[in-house]
């Protein structure tokens, strides 16, 4: 009878114990974490390795960018290409301005792509989605141009690619 009442008080010992230790460790575990939330930041994309500014060819150019997000993951890139002559009459220049004056400024170009990219229609848009599981970062694609049909080979026609990077969060570069 001894044995079984020392088993006994052993067991209730043991539980008791068990308890406190579980209350601990909840307790532990309800605590929330306290601070501030860093605000979701746009991610950054930049060309590298592309044809030189002002380089004209008869091909679809291989254009290469990186993007990176420091609190994420880059969701996606897209990109579009818009002729130069489309881009200088939505910024207020007069109709055939392009075949009398000089290219667009660097100016010129970023007013428009913070301005009135986001106006371009969604369809225009080329989307490459990331897959980090895949081994394809969609850095890089060979980009369709415009060309003019009367003479595609000889006559150039200037145009822009836009390319950005979106976060897991719909924030764009």
């Amino acid at each position: 009878m001894k044995y079984q009442v020392k088993q006994s008080f052993r067991l209730a010992v043991l539980a008791i114990g068990a308890l406190a230790l579980f209350a601990a460790l909840m307790a532990g575990c309800a605590s929330k974490l306290s601070g501030d939330q860093n605000a979701n930041q746009k991610p950054t994309v930049w060309f590298v390795n592309v044809p030189p500014e002002g380089a004209q060819s008869s091909v679809n150019p291989i254009i290469n960018w990186v993007g990176q997000d420091g609190d994420g993951q880059v969701e996606y890139f897209r990109y579009v290409v818009i002729r130069e002559q489309e881009i200088g009459e939505a910024l207020g220049k007069p109709g055939g301005w392009l075949a009398t004056a000089e290219p667009l400024t660097e100016t010129e170009l970023t007013t428009y792509a913070t301005t009135l990219l986001g106006d371009v229609v969604d369809t225009m848009w080329t989307y490459l989605y990331v897959d980090a599981t895949a081994g394809d970062p969609q850095t890089s694609n060979i980009i369709p141009m415009s060309a003019e049909i009367s003479n595609p080979v000889l006559q150039y026609v200037p145009q822009v690619v836009f390319v950005q990077a979106v976060d897991e969060a719909g924030l764009g570069s």
